[in-house]
């Protein structure tokens, strides 16, 4: 599913260009929230900062939930928010999407630019969730549940009912899940390092 920068509908920011711009002549006015420390939305905005130069206050919630509440009051300025858990609050005015953080425009959200249109390159992030089995599952199970899950993924009311929310289905195979799993985690390990994020 496509993540989004979701500022609160009072932040002084239309574009991604103006929360740049904002951010850098006005250090420590822009607070970020997160639903933790090491959180996909702490990660994207951590990786966000190092391509553009923008300085974000870092605030750490127990969760979505209280961080999106306090965006929609204004207390923090914006978020990096899977695009399900805004779009309603999009949809409604109570915020506002200033990009999406995947290849293509989003068809949830055609209006809505991607980063790399915005100006923001090497910014690609979606959210993924993938069934593993535990080791030493017989391989015939594997195949069974295999099967059944890319039957449910090409099913036309199950892909419509994902797109009402802003989501799709990947059908990949357990090779690809592997695969997709090794190089998200150099990928984020890097940015780990970089913003020397620590769970201490």
């Amino acid at each position: 599913m496509s993540n989004v920068l979701a500022v609160s509908a009072t932040a002084p920011a239309k574009s991604v260009t103006d929360l740049i711009g904002y951010s850098k002549a006005n250090p420590g006015k822009l607070n970020m929230a997160s639903a933790g420390v090491g959180s996909i939305n702490h990660l994207i905005g951590e990786l966000f900062m190092s391509r553009t130069g923008a300085s974000f206050v870092h605030v750490p919630y127990k969760g979505a939930g209280p961080a999106g509440v306090d965006l929609l009051s204004g207390q923090v300025q914006l978020i990096f928010a899977n695009l399900p858990n805004v779009l309603p609050y999009a949809k409604a005015g109570k915020v506002r999407l200033l990009a999406v953080a995947s290849e293509r425009r989003d068809p949830a959200i055609p209006d809505v630019p991607t980063f790399a249109e915005a100006g923001v390159k090497d910014a690609v992030v979606e959210s993924w969730y993938g069934l593993m089995a535990p080791a030493g599952t017989k391989s015939e199970v594997v195949k069974q549940l295999q099967d059944t899950l890319l039957t449910v993924t090409r099913d036309k009311r199950f892909i419509s009912q994902l797109a009402e929310q802003g989501a799709r289905p990947y059908p990949g195979s357990g090779a690809d899940m592997a695969q997709l799993m090794e190089k998200e985690g150099k990928r984020w390990r890097e940015v780990i390092d970089q913003a020397r994020i620590s769970l201490d």
